[in-house]
């Protein structure tokens, strides 16, 4: 009897030591079938890095790749697998019918994988890609462990004009994506679509062919019109788009499979190391701020223009009398424009002589940058007296730089003997009779509303 039970034991514990070894390696390609995204998706392929179940708590780069024409279908089984057989030589492709793809790539000294996620769409989408990409970014953010700072979207032929008319029907859109792989986009090109690309820093990589045996040269001169129109675009891009050319003539296939070939390599590195450098968290929320203050009667007036906005709150007005220490006197909201505001601010109480400002730029996420500090030297027409005649004989004409509220006037002499006492107020301009006082020099101070000015004047 005990004979059995310790084989029976030893049963149990390579099941127990199967089951371990299973988990440590889970599946990473699964077809999800009868499995709905939105209203034009009801299946999609799913590629998960290797170490994904190692560690609950780590977030992974998300592709999106989007199929070209042919393989629409219901996301059943018969159909799904289209997006695996089709494209030959695409990401979906190499991840399910190839053991050679890489678990992970290389992007300056870190190891990175990334979750790969391809729907197939029940129709086209050429014009609900806006709601149905959407949806698809939405479906991974709750499902997946995604990092929401790296999202990026592929594509071919259709799929590759798809992404790249995703990205440029919005700011939204773009600011979504971190980059994009674009193999044989088609027409589409517009500036404000290039405009809208360019505000949200998307990187793009596109490739065709010289002449395609589908459309001739039709998708190089596509890829080159994307090309321009970002390069021109408002604001200026802070990433060039990359077009690269097979030349000669070739199948319409061939573009793919040289950008998502990863022994294909361009300046040391292939479509992924490239795609999985950039992050949304090296867009700048606010670029070409330019800042200016100017004095305007009784106040300061602060102006600033924007070039480019992006997950700004808004703006901290600062000042300070040192340029070292600063204090916040206001706070002006973004005007929400991607394509950069002017602004304003009124200073009403500056500092006498020299004010130093500065603004400190809120991001959204709580985050704060400082713009440049500019300085100017304030002189209140308030502290202004012209004094009229000097020297004076008998009247002695006063006129002020602002109306004087309640005012008292006090008149020393040079060893400080206080001579007269003048009230004045309501008024901008008075006489004062000295017709009395001794010959010399005599100084004045003039008290109103909390201010205190002197000046000085010669008797005859």
């Amino acid at each position: 009897m005990k004979l059995p039970n310790l084989l029976y034991k030893h049963f149990l514990l390579s099941l127990v030591l199967l089951f371990a070894f299973l988990s440590s390696f889970p599946q990473t390609k699964t077809l999800r079938y009868d499995t709905p995204i939105g209203v034009n998706c009801n299946g999609f392929y799913e590629y998960l890095p290797k170490d994904y179940n190692v560690d609950q708590n780590k977030k992974f780069p998300l592709v999106i790749y989007v199929h070209g024409l042919g393989v629409i279908g219901n996301g059943k089984p018969g159909q799904l697998e289209w997006v695996v057989t089709s494209g030959w030589g695409t990401i979906p492709w190499r991840t399910y019918n190839t053991t050679t793809f890489p678990t992970s790539f290389d992007v300056g000294g870190t190891p990175m994988e990334f979750i790969l996620i391809t729907p197939q769409f029940l129709s086209e989408p050429w014009s609900t890609f806006d709601r149905d990409f959407n949806a698809v970014i939405d479906y991974c953010e709750s499902h997946y462990r995604v990092d929401a700072n790296r999202i990026y979207l592929a594509g071919q032929s259709s799929g590759g004009q798809q992404v790249m008319d995703f990205v440029g029907a919005s700011f939204n859109n773009a600011n979504r994506i971190a980059a994009v792989l674009s193999s044989s986009p088609a027409g589409g090109a517009a500036q404000y679509k290039a405009n809208n690309i360019s505000a949200a820093q998307v990187a793009v990589w596109m490739t065709a062919s010289e002449q395609d045996a589908l459309g001739g040269g039709a998708f190089m001169n596509a890829a080159y019109n994307w090309q321009a129109d970002i390069n021109n675009a408002t604001p200026r891009p802070v990433y060039s788009p990359k077009v690269t050319i097979l030349p000669g003539s070739h199948t319409h296939n061939d573009a793919a499979i040289y950008l998502y070939d990863p022994s294909t390599k361009e300046n040391g590195m292939n479509a992924y190391q490239w795609m999985l450098g950039f992050s949304k968290k090296s867009v700048l929320p606010v670029t070409g701020l330019k800042f200016s203050a100017k004095q305007t009667e009784e106040t300061i007036q602060l102006q600033w223009q924007t070039q480019f906005e992006s997950n700004n709150k808004g703006f901290e007005v600062q000042i300070s009398n040192d340029g070292v220490q600063f204090q916040t006197i206001g706070f002006v909201p973004s005007k929400g424009i991607t394509n950069g505001s002017s602004y304003q601010f009124t200073v009403t109480n500056p500092y006498q002589q020299i004010n130093y400002f500065r603004l400190a730029q809120s991001d959204l996420d709580g985050k704060t940058s400082f713009s440049n500090i500019v300085n100017i030297r304030f002189d209140s027409h308030s502290n202004n007296i012209v004094i009229s005649p000097n020297p004076v004989r008998n009247l002695l004409n006063l006129k002020f730089g602002t109306t004087l509220e309640k005012a008292t006037i006090q008149i020393f002499d040079g060893g400080g003997k206080l001579w007269k006492v003048a009230h004045i107020g309501g008024v901008r301009q008075s006489q004062i009779d000295v017709t009395t006082l001794p010959k010399g020099v005599y100084n004045a101070r003039l008290f109103d509303n909390g201010k205190t000015i002197t000046f000085t004047f010669m008797k005859q």
